[in-house]
């Protein structure tokens, strides 16, 4: 298993067979981890265009299927960086998403030109730029969806099996890292997104165990304890009443 630094990590949920991780680490920037080997693949929480930010028409928990992106986004991020609030508008650097365009660049763009993602649902790219040090098996792009979808939940907990199932079965990666999806652009509350992702990655586990070979790794990069100790008690709500007899 790939390995990750160990003094990032902060809890962890394993399967009594030890061939499943769930991780919790403090870590300040997940596109870009500190001296590298955080996961050999990174999930990113993407729109379904796959084009990369939308600011600085997208709000928070909106859709953003119906925003336009100027022709330079990815060469000069500054063009969509002109948010009038903080509070409702996000930067093209302060989003996992504006990250990985950022540093994937022309090329990236290309490997996405004409692809959609419908919510979800995963799509994989290799990594490009200085992505490929850090994520060497490439990047998994998923729709999440908005607080306002009736059906959120469950197509968040989607995200993840979806994702898990071509991370861990399809490209046979040893490890993922992610954030909470959702929980940021898309306005999903934090307890209710660190729920829906232990359901998920469980139910990954419990209905794909047998295809998966060797221990596998799900990391989620918290930026702030007072975000990691509310999310740590999630994951183990959630574990305590559903997953008894796996974790």
């Amino acid at each position: 298993m790939a390995s990750a630094p160990p003094a990032s990590l902060r809890a962890v949920w394993s399967t009594r067979c030890g061939l499943f991780n769930i991780e919790l680490h403090k870590l300040h920037c997940v596109v870009e981890p500190s001296g590298g080997g955080f996961a050999e693949l990174l999930l990113n929480p993407a729109n379904g265009r796959l084009s990369g930010i939308n600011y600085p028409t997208f709000r928070r928990g909106s859709d953003d299927e119906k925003d336009t992106m100027p022709g330079n986004w990815c060469v000069d991020h500054t063009a969509v960086e002109r948010q009038t609030s903080a509070d409702v508008f996000i930067g093209a650097t302060s989003c996992v998403d504006g990250l990985v365009h950022l540093l994937g660049g022309p090329s990236l763009k290309d490997a996405l030109a004409g692809r959609r993602c419908s919510v979800g649902e995963v799509v994989h790219t290799e990594s490009f730029g200085s992505l490929r040090g850090s994520y060497p098996k490439g990047v998994l792009h998923t729709n999440a969806p908005a607080v306002t979808n009736p059906d959120s939940a469950r197509l968040l907990r989607q995200c993840y099996e979806a994702a898990l199932g071509e991370a861990f079965v399809e490209l046979r990666a040893a490890s993922l890292a992610s954030v909470l999806l959702g929980t940021g652009v898309r306005g999903i509350g934090a307890d209710v997104g660190a729920r829906c992702a232990m359901l998920g990655a469980c139910r990954f586990w419990e209905r794909r165990h047998g295809e998966v070979l060797g221990g596998k790794a799900l990391r989620f990069a918290i930026r702030d304890d007072s975000r990691l100790q509310q999310v740590a008690t999630s994951f183990q709500e959630v574990k305590s009443a559903a997953l008894r007899r796996e974790f």
